[in-house]
This record gives structure tokens, C-alpha cells and sequence, in this order.
């Protein structure tokens, strides 16, 4: 094994263990050679350091799109004010009977970065099931002193409400299931008014035609999109 390879796999380790929240800590890989030539003996010592602790959550919603979101945002799950021992005690209350000891301040939740991005899926799909089809949610972890903020982007795009003329032989309900806006590419009104021709089709409706019009502008928070069939 090579210095270079040592080195290479000090510097992964090392990464790995910055990405999961522990961004001081020391790695060091040795590597000892054996009577076979094509064997060694690879010792690995880990000092992860002191995690870096999220202390503060913000978020970061465009302005005409604050009411629209509302306390939608407050599900996003990584939540540094949360007690969760307190919530499991509420849940089952014998856990309050049951010694534990801390080791230090346990404020905040460590800055895991897999973790967060898993977050951040998680408020996206939430925002597309609930009327946002076009949402993302981004993250940023800003470092301070001793401990990190964690600020949350949303971009929610438009609410995305369907609107039909014509449906004499399905209500407004079955027409916006068919649509599942929360799914797919919802950027292009023909590609709505194709799942929508298909619904009609798969039931026996073979010459349905559809024509999807959305209306709204860039800066209005709710946007109809408009199905005449």
C-alpha cells in the first residue's frame, strides 16, 4: 500500500465524517507490511472532534409566496428547538422513570448532511402533495462560532389549482386525481392535458380532446390551470 493511498483513503474518512457532522475531525491511517508482499496490516485511529451543533433554524420563502406556504414550512423535520426526549416521554411516559445521562450540552442536532438533504426531499414532496408542484427546498448550513445556523430555502413556485369546463361525465375530484400534480413534469400544460386525454381514453372515451391553459403570472402565488373538454 502506497503513501498515496494512505493518504487518499485519510482524506475520504476524513470527508465522510465532515459530510456527517463532525467537520474537526482527525484521521490517521497507517499501514504495516506483513511477511506476504501482497498483504498489509491497515490500522485506521478516528478522533472525531466535537460535532457541529445546529443551534437556530430559519427559513427563506419569497414573499408573495409566505401566506400561500403558511405552517407548511414547520414540517420540514430537522428542528434544533425540538426536545426529543421530552416528545418520547409523552409517548411513553415509564421512559421518564429510566436514568440517562447526558454527556454535555445536548442542544441543537447535529449538522448531518445526508440527513438534511433527506429534509429537504421530504418538505418538497410534502409542498407538491399539498398544491405546489413545482416546489424545491434547498439548504444552506451557515457556520458561526462553536455551533451553525441552518437556513432553509423554499421555492415554492405557484399553487397550481385546476379548473375544468366541460367534464359532464366526471366531477372535479376524479379529474384532479387523474391529473396527480404532484407527480412528473406539471411545467407544460400539454403534458396535463395528455393525462387528463388518457384518463378519458382508458374509459371509452377514444375521441376526448383536451386543451390545457395556465393563467397566472410570474408574481401571482396561485396560478389556474384551465382544462376545456
Amino acid at each position: 500500500m502506497t503513501a498515496a493511498a494512505i493518504e487518499r483513503s485519510r482524506e475520504r474518512i476524513a470527508r465522510l465524517y465532515s459530510k456527517r457532522g463532525f467537520p474537526s475531525a482527525i484521521v490517521h491511517v497507517d499501514a504495516t507490511d506483513t511477511d506476504d508482499p501482497d498483504k498489509a496490516v491497515v490500522s485506521i485511529d478516528i478522533d472525531p472532534g466535537d460535532p457541529l451543533m445546529i443551534s437556530k433554524r430559519s427559513f427563506v420563502v419569497d414573499k408573495v409566496m409566505v401566506a400561500e406556504v403558511g405552517a407548511l414550512r414547520e414540517k420540514y423535520k430537522i428542528d434544533p428547538s425540538r426536545d426529543l426526549f421530552e416528545e418520547a416521554v409523552r409517548k411513553v411516559p415509564l421512559l421518564a422513570l429510566i436514568p440517562i445521562a447526558l454527556d454535555g450540552p445536548q442542544n441543537g442536532v447535529r449538522a448531518d448532511e445526508p440527513v438534511l438533504l433527506d429534509a429537504d426531499r421530504d418538505l418538497g414532496e410534502i409542498l407538491k402533495k399539498s398544491g405546489f408542484p413545482r416546489a424545491e427546498v434547498k439548504h444552506k448550513v451557515i457556520k458561526k462560532a462553536g455551533h451553525a445556523e441552518l437556513q432553509v430555502r423554499i421555492v415554492a413556485g405557484p399553487r397550481l389549482v385546476p379548473v375544468f369546463d366541460g367534464n359532464r361525465v366526471f366531477d372535479s375530484d376524479q379529474l384532479a386525481s387523474a391529473l396527480d400534480l404532484s407527480k412528473g413534469d406539471v411545467s407544460r400544460p400539454e403534458e396535463l392535458a395528455d393525462r387528463l386525454r388518457d384518463f378519458y381514453v382508458k374509459r371509452g372515451f377514444l375521441d376526448a380532446e383536451i386543451v390545457a391553459t395556465e393563467r397566472g403570472g410570474k408574481e401571482d402565488p396561485i396560478h389556474y390551470m384551465s382544462f376545456r373538454i
